[in-house]
């Protein structure tokens, strides 16, 4: 158990090191808070386009995160020659594996928090069709300023002490993003007092939730894929797996009928729209918690498999 921790620590520590990481992260932050102002080519859609763009943008978040981290931190180290040094210690190739998918997943939650407790401030208010009821002011501020002094510290860290740039900022988001999102819980878009989480949309909450465990998958996908194949390779499986998982009842669920086939492969393919719950949210309905309960044993069920043939294929493939 502490070998594996030791390496999901190590492979999250090395994972947010990634130039990438930030890039995609600073993305992330960008297309959500500047989101309410996309929805002026809305018509009297302004609500729903922003909670459908940003639910969107931590889906699709989620992927590239999970593709390059995967790719970053387990095939590069293959083909490195230095994953013999790892295995040749009392570490076995399934608890390398664990730690290693432990580790992704913990970047991509890193990530989804950060992007979901902003998204879930930047709808808190109801948004009109005059120009001028676009901005919350608090929410724009505090998230730009924490951004930019996150960054400023960061820098200030390494050019003086030496410290990682890129994870040092990742350090700083999760500590201002966090002071910033219980500060706006207390303040409404006028500058005044509030009572706490006034205005914080709760269904839109557990969509978020879902959206994390439809991410976990995906790492679970990134990881197996990782053991053999190379970046570009392993990003492609990711989006197949992605966007065959989100359609699958339009691919196989309406030929089932017909095609032994389709059936299984619906059976065997995790249907990813079952984690995409936004047009209930849109449709002013309520996500009952024995759904997601349901969702959450779906998901456990199918990371059990996925990590299986990941363990399977890692266990067969040749080192150096």
């Amino acid at each position: 158990m502490f070998r594996i921790l030791a390496i999901t620590k190590n492979t999250l520590s090395e994972a947010v090191r990634q130039p990438i990481y930030l890039i995609i992260l600073l993305c992330g932050i960008f297309a959500i808070l500047a989101s309410p102002y996309y929805t002026l080519f809305a018509l009297l859609e302004n609500d729903k386009l922003l909670k459908d763009m940003g639910m969107a943008t931590l889906m699709v978040i989620g992927v590239l995160v999970a593709a390059f981290t995967a790719s970053s931190v387990i095939h590069r180290e293959i083909e490195n020659n230095t994953l013999m040094t790892v295995i040749s210690k009392p570490i076995s190739r399934p608890e390398f594996l664990v730690g290693k998918f432990l580790g992704v997943l913990l970047c991509v939650f890193i990530m989804e928090y950060l992007l979901g407790s902003m998204l879930l401030n930047v709808t808190r208010t109801k948004i009109t069709e005059a120009a001028y009821s676009l901005t919350d002011y608090p929410v724009l501020v505090g998230y730009a300023f924490a951004t930019l002094f996150s960054m400023l510290l960061a820098a200030y860290g390494n050019f003086f002490y030496n410290k990682p740039f890129t994870s040092s900022v990742v350090n700083n988001l999760i500590v201002s993003f966090t002071m910033v999102f219980i500060a706006l819980c207390l303040i409404n878009n006028r500058w005044q007092m509030q009572p706490f989480a006034k205005g914080l949309d709760v269904q839109l909450l557990i969509a978020i939730l879902l959206v994390i465990m439809a991410t976990a998958l995906i790492c679970a996908v990134a990881v197996a894929a990782s053991t053999r194949l190379s970046t570009g390779f392993t990003f492609a499986t990711c989006i197949s797996f992605f966007l065959i998982g989100l359609f699958s009842d339009y691919i196989f669920g309406q030929h089932m009928a017909t095609s032994q086939i389709s059936k299984i492969l619906y059976n065997i393919i995790p249907n990813l729209q079952m984690y995409w719950v936004i047009d209930i949210i849109l449709d002013e309905k309520t996500i009952p918690i024995s759904y997601v309960y349901q969702i959450l044993g779906y998901t456990v069920l199918f990371l059990m498999a996925i990590l299986s043939l990941a363990m399977v294929l890692f266990e067969n493939r040749e080192t150096n």
